[in-house]
């Protein structure tokens, strides 16, 4: 089952959660990324996002 087969509130019961762990994702991978590349290359994610 993919997210096409999805019917259009079933999503919408799914977002909060997806955007959490996107959150928490990027939160905790960004300080390795300002320790390997610097802040300049950390912003251009950021923007990038």
């Amino acid at each position: 089952m993919g997210y096409e087969d999805l019917t259009r509130a079933q999503p919408a019961q799914l977002l909060p959660d997806l955007m959490l762990s996107g959150h928490m994702s990027d939160r905790a991978g960004m300080p390795y990324v300002i320790a390997e590349f610097g802040m300049d290359e950390q912003s251009q994610i950021a923007i990038e996002e």
